[in-house]
């Protein structure tokens, strides 16, 4: 199970490759009720992983983003501090993040080399659904 969350994780850091050493990240869902997959996305990833408290978090980001364009927040920063409430926050441990930067090589590098797989595998389900 573990080998599964971290593959998982690995994916998010990959799709985060840009992603500066100050951010956060907002986990909500599932994935939120496990302390372990959180911390080990903090982990993984190297920026600090929040849990909210709320629910009903697409109707709040809306709300979020309609009083930023109304100008009762100045920004989405000051919008997120104001009208969010967090009821865990997971920082990276920085031994498990150094760990987790060596094995991130070797997982993009099998992501490398099985690529013509996952094309091959594209063109053959397109040529089945053709058939």
């Amino acid at each position: 199970m573990r080998a599964v969350c971290e593959g998982i994780t690995f994916s998010i850091k990959d799709c985060l490759k840009n992603i500066k050493s100050d951010s956060k990240i907002f986990l909500a869902g599932g994935g939120a009720n496990s302390p372990v997959w959180a911390q080990m996305i903090a982990d993984v990833v190297g920026v600090p992983v929040y849990i909210p408290e709320s629910q009903e978090l697409g109707a709040k980001g809306v709300s979020i983003m309609t009083a930023v364009r109304l100008g009762i927040y100045k920004d989405y920063e000051e919008a997120v501090n104001k009208a969010c409430n967090f009821k865990c926050i997971y920082k990276p441990n920085e031994v498990n993040n150094k760990k987790y930067n060596l094995i991130f090589e070797l997982y993009k590098e099998i992501r490398n080399v099985n690529m013509p797989l996952w094309t091959k595998r594209h063109s053959i389900t397109k040529q089945l659904k053709n058939m």
